[in-house]
């Protein structure tokens, strides 16, 4: 299934056939150019990459799925939500995984966003952002707050980060906690206005505008 966000989107991605039943294909970019032909090519590769895992590399899976949702479409990024799911004979449990894919629409380049984040923030912000995700998210129960602790004093926790254009706001989706610790997971939606107040770069500021 390939998801729309909320918002009217500019006509710069085009969704494409499934991989298979209930497995989604991410959407191409429409046009021509070295940029656009790079963004496609790794959006082919990672889609590939899904659908072995997905499928077990060949074999039997069970309930096998994948959504894909466009959060920003351009100008400045391309950003995706991607969720994969499925049950391969002998594992302990069924998978799941939900990835934040970010392209720079300047370069073609996959990016992480990391380097749009304050100065301040330095090599490692992991801190800086499981900060930031605390203070934002709304009535996180106490215990979930010490899983979190621990996950980022253990080195596990990490933060992706994503462009939702129908919040105005950045996404942080955090990584790395135990499969016993998934109830704790939550998002982040942070507004233009804490990110400018932060310092958050100017092109990630104008990323959140509108489509225009």
């Amino acid at each position: 299934m390939l998801v729309a966000s909320g918002q009217a989107h500019a006509q710069t991605v085009t969704s494409i056939p499934p991989l298979g039943a209930d497995i989604a294909a991410s959407p191409r970019l429409v046009g021509e150019g070295a940029v656009i032909a790079k963004v496609n090519a790794a959006l082919a590769r990672r889609d590939q990459r899904d659908l072995d895992a997905i499928t077990c590399f060949g074999g039997k899976p069970d309930g096998p799925f994948r959504t894909v949702e466009v959060i920003a479409d351009g100008p400045e990024f391309l950003s995706l939500i991607i969720r994969n799911s499925s049950y391969c004979a002998g594992a302990a449990h069924p998978w799941w995984s939900q990835e934040i894919l970010t392209f720079d629409l300047e370069t073609g380049s996959e990016t992480d966003l990391l380097p749009y984040l304050p100065a301040a923030f330095g090599t490692d912000p992991q801190e800086e952002l499981a900060v930031l995700f605390l203070n934002t998210v709304a009535d996180l129960p106490g215990d979930c707050v010490q899983v979190y602790a621990w996950a980022l004093r253990d080195g596990h926790l990490r933060f992706d980060l994503g462009v939702v254009k129908a919040e105005s706001a950045l996404m942080l989706w955090p990584s790395g906690l135990a499969y016993v610790d998934r109830p704790c997971l939550d998002t982040a939606y942070v507004s233009m206005a804490r990110l400018q107040e932060a310092g958050f770069h100017a092109k990630l500021i104008r990323a959140l505008l509108p489509s225009r």
